[in-house]
């Protein structure tokens, strides 16, 4: 499946790509894992970035995908069409073609 998003097309917080860089690309055949991944940005920007150093890095998103901004979380459904944030978490990462690099974890 051709991929129809890029990090930068999802919605969501991500202001660490400093941080994301250097650990994807210090990284090589390791575990990276993020805890709280929310709709999928940051990770789909880990995923990105060693994807590029062809790292080969397995990559696990940690969250419990219930959220504790109900109003928030009721607006990203209503939007994404969805009945939870984790099947919009879901459809973003296969949307960006890391449906098979990125684990998602419940917690």
């Amino acid at each position: 499946m051709k991929n129809t998003k890029n990090w930068h097309d999802l919605e969501g917080w991500f202001d660490y790509e400093f941080l994301y860089d250097r650990i994807a690309r210090q990284n090589k055949n390791s575990i990276l894992v993020e805890v709280g991944s929310w709709l999928g940005k940051s990770v789909a920007y880990l995923a990105t970035i060693s994807e590029s150093n062809n790292n080969n890095n397995k990559i696990y998103a940690v969250d419990t995908w219930d959220g504790l901004d109900s109003d928030y979380m009721e607006e990203a459904k209503k939007r994404h069409n969805k009945s939870s944030i984790y099947d919009i978490f879901k459809d973003n990462l296969d949307d960006c073609g890391f449906k098979n690099v990125v684990t998602p974890i419940i917690s």
